[in-house]
Order: structure tokens, then C-alpha cells, then sequence
């Protein structure tokens, strides 16, 4: 059990800090925010960070901030790093062949998502460890800075099984019970009952 904790739990100190130390001046800016949270790494990035309002593209500002982002995800070894994002519906936009309709906040936070993970992978972070998500654009109070609007990327443990429950236990054979064999029934032997004889006797 501590083996498996330490495994689960041991890094998170120490990638944390790293996460906080990369992403200093978009904390103290109040435009990120780093919390542990069980076995796993909670970051949140205000969206305006990297993405252009209303839009899946990046900021033109963003470039310095998505170099950043993936030099930190790179070293972070044998992890699973969920790629989500929250933001509000976008209406549309511009007119005739060039007009783009409107979105609803979770289609536009998934498109948001795959050109990150995307710009991840050709920045270096392996294409194996990033899964991209998507979120409403409310979820429930959880005690985060940053409510909505914003990139969401959860580091955690890859999910495994052990080889032992991962091998099927063979069946333990139960013999067929035995059924007891019942006795054959006796049936009494009747004896007929013998009839005493009554002597008569002869008239005087």
C-alpha cells in the first residue's frame, strides 16, 4: 500500500511546485491558479491567456504562453494531462460566404481543446499522455479562483490494473454433489393369524 500511494501521490509535491514556478506571472497577475487536489494537479488558465474571444484560435499575444505551457507538460513523465476547456456561447459573426455561425459554449470549448492539444504535441508533449475535454459552461462551486471561462488541465496517474486481477482466476470445479442412495423399503411380512378351533362337544 505505501508503495502504490507513493506512486499515486509522491509526485505531486514536486510538479506542483514546478507548475507554480512556470506559471508565476500569470498567477501573480491572477490570470492562473495551481492546486493539488488528491492524486491529481489542478491547473486553471484564464481564457483571454490563450485564446481570442468568441473564437478556437490563439491569442496574437499567446505564442510566449503556449511555448511556456508545453515546456512545462513535456517533463511532466508517465502522466495523463487532461486538456479541457469552459467558455460561453459565441454568436455570429460576419456575413454572407464569410459568416460564422453561432456556437454554444461546449462546442467552442471543444474546438478550443483539440487545437491545443494539437499545438502540445507539435511543441513536444507526447500525443499518448493528452486527452482533450470539453466542459458546460457552468459547473458546480469547487472551490477554484478561477470559475469559468478558462483552460482546465488535470494531471493525474494513468489509470492500470495489477497482472493479478488482470488474469481471470480459473474456476474452482465443485463435484456434482451425491445424492444418497435411498434404502429399499422393507414391506412387513404379514403372518395370517391362525384361528383357534373350537372343539364341540357331543350332546349328553
Amino acid at each position: 500500500y505505501a508503495s502504490r500511494e507513493k506512486q499515486e501521490t509522491g509526485w505531486i509535491d514536486a510538479a506542483r511546485q514546478a507548475l507554480k514556478k512556470g506559471l508565476e506571472s500569470e498567477i501573480t497577475a491572477g490570470r492562473a491558479e495551481v492546486v493539488a487536489a488528491g492524486n491529481r494537479i489542478v491547473v486553471n488558465i484564464a481564457e483571454g491567456v490563450l485564446y481570442t474571444p468568441q473564437s478556437v484560435t490563439f491569442g496574437r499575444d499567446s505564442k510566449p504562453a503556449l511555448d511556456n505551457l508545453a515546456a512545462l507538460l513535456k517533463e511532466l513523465k508517465d502522466r495523463e494531462i487532461f486538456v479541457g476547456n469552459m467558455t460561453r456561447p459565441a454568436s455570429a459573426q460576419g456575413k454572407g460566404r464569410k459568416k460564422v455561425p453561432a456556437r454554444d459554449g461546449r462546442t467552442l470549448a471543444s474546438g478550443r481543446s483539440l487545437e491545443l492539444v494539437k499545438y502540445l504535441v507539435k511543441n513536444g508533449v507526447p500525443a499518448e499522455t493528452l486527452v482533450a475535454a470539453s466542459y458546460p459552461e457552468k459547473i458546480p462551486e469547487r472551490g477554484f479562483k478561477i470559475k469559468d471561462q478558462k483552460t482546465v488541465i488535470v494531471i493525474t496517474v494513468p489509470a492500470s490494473v495489477s497482472p493479478e486481477a488482470a488474469v481471470p482466476k480459473p474456476e474452482a470445479k465443485t463435484a456434482p454433489a451425491t445424492q444418497p442412495t435411498a434404502a429399499p423399503v422393507t414391506k412387513p411380512t404379514i403372518t395370517p393369524a391362525t384361528r383357534p378351533t373350537a372343539t364341540a362337544s357331543a350332546a349328553a
